[in-house]
């Protein structure tokens, strides 16, 4: 449930920019698929009037970023202004979860390196566990997690620790402190994937391992995916307190 009280509530900050997908929307099915409620309070990140100050003047209990059209690379504006409260964030270890292109902003505001995959990362995929956390909690190395995504993280920011990987990408979760970015989609479902592949299939096939649409389009009617993946982002609101809230 949205917040405007004085409840402490979990900051989320939208730079998804897809108007066909609002994050807003992504993110009420996955709590509503999940039978959670909690006080959550949503940030325009790409608005370059959002004033990110009040937010650690009195720090949430946690803080999640969503996925993006854009790349980090890209250096824009509003990318510039995230970065630095990151970086605020992070030093006021007030705990961060970064999803896909969150991840990526995650590693880079703290040293790390984001480049071009030159190819797409699509669908379900298995992800290897190379540590612990409690975040991964129920989740069993080699169940499948959902990608969508055509950059990575290339480089780990100093002192961080690589907690899983995938065929195409070296460091699928990194965890910094309080800091934990993953790479897939947690929020994701596969009717989402469909979605996804009827707006944008065509772009992905040009730059991914299908042999056109049509396969994309037959392979994903076989796509399953265990709630495990989706556990990663719940565990997360457990540990920050979130699911205890009326």
């Amino acid at each position: 449930m949205s917040s405007n009280s004085e409840t402490p509530s979990l900051c989320v900050i939208d730079v998804l920019n897809d108007p066909r997908h609002a994050f807003s929307q992504v993110f009420e099915n996955f709590l509503a698929a999940e039978s959670l409620r909690l006080p959550y309070h949503f940030y325009n990140g790409r608005d370059l009037q959002t004033d990110y100050g009040p937010i650690l003047q009195q720090p949430p209990p946690g803080i999640l970023i969503s996925g993006s059209l854009d790349s980090v690379y890209e250096r824009q504006d509003w990318m510039l202004r995230l970065e630095d409260f990151i970086r605020a964030a992070h030093a006021a270890e007030v705990p961060i979860f970064g999803v896909c292109f969150g991840h990526q902003i995650l590693a880079s505001a703290l040293g790390g390196q984001v480049e071009s995959m030159g190819s797409w990362e699509f669908g379900p995929q298995p992800l290897y566990l190379q540590g612990t956390h409690p975040y991964l909690q129920g989740f069993a190395s080699g169940d499948p997690v959902v990608q969508v995504h055509q950059d990575h993280v290339a480089v780990l920011p100093p002192g961080a620790v690589s907690l899983a990987l995938s065929e195409n990408t070296p460091h699928q979760i990194f965890v910094l402190g309080q800091s934990f970015g993953v790479q897939f989609h947690p929020e994701y479902t596969v009717e989402m994937l469909q979605a996804i592949i009827e707006n944008r299939g065509e772009r992905i096939v040009r730059k991914g391992p299908f042999r056109s649409l049509e396969h994309l389009q037959a392979l994903a009617t076989h796509w399953q995916l265990p709630r495990s993946a989706r556990r990663i982002l719940r565990n997360f609101f457990a540990q920050r307190g979130l699911l205890g809230a009326p």
